[in-house]
């Protein structure tokens, strides 16, 4: 690793030049699954990113802004690179200038899921131009298949983008890939798949092999996770749709062998078994729809059963993650039945561990201790549950959008911090880790 990649540590600070040297030294590296981009010329990336960074800190009618950059080089142009692309371009009469006051007054006719602010970039040596040259929108088809809502969907362009998603939240990405961010002036970590690998997944295993209704593998990732992926996509969706209403919460996932009693008290409790009957009926729906020797007539109306099923699972996605907007934690178990909401931790639950640990990595062998008392009230609570018991994981969304889940591994509370919550969390292929070489490791 070169020495302008050194700035690792989630304690550290890093600037908009330390991004910038991170991003160039893992150009090379980087595997994309079509024709990797032309990348603009260092000067070029380091004044994009000062500017998004200015702009991200500044407010719209007292409103945080959120907002991606495009950026695309000035040859081979700009209407054949939209046309390759399958993108729609609202372009402007005149290039704009780039600066934090322009992506400010821009940002909110955009939603950043689905229209970027297009830059374009000119790399002459010496030379180096960059102009805003109008809004494309890619569509909604990758933001449904990221957030589970489709069993399909076509990669973002291949170009390098921008992505603020607040105050001081910058991160490069391309074509659906994350590359590098940062977060407050710290070093944004990548995002880590939890859901299928380490403390986390194993602490889903045994209602995942419950869901499968098979003894499978979970070593053999086509098969096992081809039969619990709609299980894991539920999941993703629930902490995705909390996380886009941003203003953060707590799910509480406990183990059916575990005495809720014993660590919250629930203000709401309930018993709410929809998600998993929804969930079975999906997988029955999927096996009909997908079932050989079908008639074309008979393969379609199984499909749009399927497709109504999906829509059941969405709207009770959508209840399940508003009611973490209700002050305190809501309460599952492992099925993903709710057992209540608004609940606090118990009064007899042990106090906050002094010391936790924050893992790099998803298997949670690489872990970092830190002091408890540097966190907020929700992450507090958490780490007192999962202390008490390791029937217990949380999942604890702030407000600026960061996920993170927090379970017990013998006596350490484990962090894992940057959850994914895209299509890694669920798909049925091996984890994109395999796929894309892990970036800078």
């Amino acid at each position: 690793m070169s020495n302008s990649e050194k700035p690792r540590n989630r304690n550290q600070w890093v600037h908009s030049p330390d991004i910038r040297n991170i991003l160039v030294n893992r150009w090379p590296s980087l595997r994309l699954l079509s024709d990797k981009p032309e990348l603009p010329a260092a000067p070029l990336l380091l004044e994009i990113l000062e500017c998004a960074h200015s702009a991200s800190l500044t407010r719209e009618e007292g409103r945080t802004i959120a907002f991606r950059l495009l950026l695309v080089p000035s040859l081979p142009g700009l209407a054949r690179i939209c046309s390759e692309h399958g993108m729609t371009l609202v372009g402007f009469d005149q290039p704009r200038d780039l600066t934090a006051q322009e992506l400010r007054r821009l940002a909110p006719a955009t939603d950043p899921s689905t229209t970027m602010i297009v830059i374009e970039f000119d790399n002459p040596p010496g030379a180096g131009r960059l102009s805003i040259r109008g809004l494309t929108s890619i569509g909604s088809e990758w933001r449904e298949f990221n957030a589970g809502r489709r069993l399909s969907g076509t990669l973002p362009p291949s170009l390098l983008m921008v992505s603020v998603s607040g105050p001081g939240s910058v991160r490069f990405e391309c074509a659906g890939l994350p590359i590098i961010g940062m977060e407050q002036g710290r070093l944004l970590s990548d995002a880590q798949n939890v859901l299928r690998q380490g403390p986390v997944s194993e602490f889903l295993l045994p209602a995942l092999m419950e869901y499968s209704g098979k003894n499978l593998n979970p070593s053999d990732w086509s098969e096992f996770y081809g039969a619990t992926s709609n299980y894991l996509r539920f999941l993703a969706w629930v902490l995705h749709l909390c996380r886009d209403q941003q203003h953060g919460g707590m799910f509480l996932l406990l183990r059916r062998s575990a005495d809720a009693r014993g660590l919250v008290t629930i203000k709401y409790p309930c018993r709410f078994e929809e998600p998993w009957r929804l969930l079975l009926k999906v997988e029955d729906c999927l096996r009909e729809a997908f079932a050989q020797g079908q008639q074309e007539a008979e393969s379609l109306k199984k499909r749009r059963q399927l497709d109504s099923a999906y829509r059941e699972a969405e709207d009770v996605a959508h209840l399940i993650a508003r009611l973490a907007s209700v002050d305190g934690c809501v309460v599952l178990n492992d099925r993903l039945d709710v057992l209540g909401f608004g609940a606090i931790v118990a009064p007899g639950t042990d106090a906050v561990p002094e010391e936790i640990f924050v893992c790099s990595e998803p298997t949670g062998e690489a872990a970092e201790g830190h002091k408890a008392d540097g966190y907020g009230t929700r992450h507090r609570s958490a780490f007192r549950v999962c202390a008490a018991t390791e029937d217990a994981l949380a999942f604890v969304l702030s407000q600026d959008g960061g996920v993170k889940a927090i379970t017990r591994r013998g006596s350490r509370v484990l962090v894992f911090e940057n959850v994914a919550l895209d299509g890694r969390a669920w798909s049925s292929s091996p984890p994109l880790e395999d796929i894309f070489r892990k970036q800078g490791g």
